[in-house]
């Protein structure tokens, strides 16, 4: 078999273009992908083509647009056949491997099955719960329960001046879930909340998968660090205060804030969330350094990019009046305006590329690299 470039897609869950310093933001969150821009290309205008971690990882899996395949629950199932993942699998003969702690990606949707290796943690919930549920059936009635709450705050949004009864009971749920959900996921506990694990855990897992493995490899890593809660390691945390963290533990709900009310806390939750980029940043910084000991950087395609951003009451152009948070709905800039470095195989000199590029040519960039490509497209393009 020819030799091929291997693959690695790193996808940096949540981070925002405007909060990394590699796109000029005022605070240094991204000091390493800014000196790694030397000797990479910078794609300075790519827009994830979705605002959820589902919607946005079909499309990078598959090239298919959010409109075309309709994956926007945590839930969905899509045919693995479809996905980047597989083809570089059955028709260019690479070892595939994911390595994340996004439940949604790993469990919830079946993405994970259009790999050979799939490495997470393991989910607390059950544990936390004494066993009470069983896993399987627990983990499929949670995610639905969940998809079935976003279906009714689309109902119970619209209806919210007309039927606060309607706006009660569901604020009623969603903190029942939420109890449920901040147990887990908002642990103070590292081994029991699976999005506060450091990054390094996953790209540990992947070098030492990569070792294992006879011929090309194609691999994505998926880092939850800056995903919510914020909660940055005490030596990436440079811009948080006490009451920072404090807005964190009284986070307002999302009827709150429709009402009006504790935006003050969500805006106060973004140094935290600079904190958590950074850390993101390092945990690059230390993969890379790790491939380039093993002489691998030269003869890799490496991407970092990142799924969607977040929002932290920006208000939108169209009616002032609404204002955003998190990543759950609308599709402003903050949200969709992503970083994208690739670092092409034996790339030395940096390269910026101004024209706008959608990581729905993810597929494309890939398959490129597996055919030889060592080099943008003659345009800038990404390959697709």
């Amino acid at each position: 078999m020819t030799e091929r470039n291997n693959v690695l897609y790193v996808i940096l869950d949540s981070v925002r273009a405007e909060n990394t310093s590699l796109h000029g933001y005022d605070r240094e969150t991204t000091p390493f992908l800014s000196e790694f821009a030397d000797r990479s290309t910078v794609y300075r205008q790519a827009r994830a083509p979705g605002i959820h971690s589902i919607a946005s990882h079909v499309s990078m899996f598959t090239g298919a647009h959010v409109e075309q395949h309709q994956a926007m629950r945590h839930t969905a199932q899509i045919d693995p056949e479809t996905t980047i993942w597989h083809e570089l699998a059955a028709e260019y003969g690479y070892s595939t491997g994911l390595f994340t702690n996004n439940r949604i990606v790993s469990d919830a949707s079946n993405l994970a099955d259009s790999f050979d290796h799939v490495h997470e943690p393991e989910y607390p919930l059950p544990e936390r719960l004494e066993d009470t549920f069983d896993d399987t059936i627990f983990e499929k009635a949670y995610y639905r329960w969940h998809d079935a709450l976003s279906r009714a705050g689309e109902f119970t949004g619209a209806a919210l001046d007309s039927s606060e009864t309607v706006a009660a009971a569901y604020d009623g749920i969603s903190k029942q879930i939420g109890t449920i959900t901040d147990a887990v996921l908002d642990s103070d506990d590292d081994s029991s909340g699976y999005k506060t694990l450091l990054g390094t855990e996953f790209t540990d897992a992947f070098l030492d998968w990569e070792r294992s493995q006879p011929g090309p490899w194609a691999a994505c890593i998926n880092l939850m660090d800056a995903h919510s809660p914020y909660e940055p390691e005490s030596e990436y945390d440079r811009w948080a205060t006490e009451a920072n963290w404090r807005s964190q533990s009284a986070k307002p709900s999302i009827w709150e804030t429709l009402r009006g009310r504790g935006w003050d806390r969500i805006e106060a939750l973004e140094p935290l969330y600079d904190g958590t980029i950074r850390q993101s940043d390092a945990v690059v910084r230390d993969l890379v350094e790790r491939l380039e000991e093993r002489g691998l950087l030269s003869e890799t395609l490496l991407v970092v990019t990142s799924d969607h951003g977040e929002a932290f009451g920006e208000r939108s152009r169209l009616n002032p009046e609404l204002r955003l948070r998190g990543h759950k709905w609308g599709i402003p800039e903050v949200l969709t305006h992503v970083p994208l470095l690739v670092s092409y195989p034996g790339q030395t000199e940096g390269r910026v590329v101004d024209r706008p590029v959608s990581l729905t040519g993810t597929p494309a960039l890939l398959r490129a690299a597996a055919d030889g490509q060592t080099a943008p497209g003659t345009d800038g393009s990404t390959g697709a």
